[in-house]
């Protein structure tokens, strides 16, 4: 049986760097999150995250768990680009920065599914 995972949540739109790539943060929870990128990442590569908020960036440091490619929503839409949806955890959470998740998450941070 598998264990309980950090419940995920929605995010708003936040512009992320995932090392050298822009992306659009899609759900996040205490432990990872969910990027969507116009390049695939390897798995296992570990690099930084930078969460453009409102207030301040939040930097921490990530480990790409999976990455594969945005299916179009209808075969009659193709998208203009190919979009990848890059699955992180995170292995380095500064103060600030989970401060910030903390924020993003809200009640979620600290629960399960």
């Amino acid at each position: 049986m598998r264990s309980p995972r950090p419940v995920r949540v929605s995010a708003p739109a936040i512009e992320v760097w995932l090392g050298a790539e822009f992306g659009r943060l899609v759900d996040i929870s205490a432990t990872g999150a969910l990027v969507r990128t116009t390049s695939p990442l390897s798995a296992g590569r570990e690099c930084p995250l930078i969460l453009n908020t409102p207030r301040e960036p939040a930097r921490l440091t990530v480990r790409v768990v999976w990455a594969e490619p945005l299916l179009p929503e209808t075969s009659e839409a193709p998208l203009p680009r190919k979009d990848y949806l890059v699955g992180v955890r995170f292995t380095e959470l500064p103060p600030m920065a989970k401060q910030v998740v903390s924020g993003l998450c809200g009640p979620a941070f600290s629960r399960r599914e």
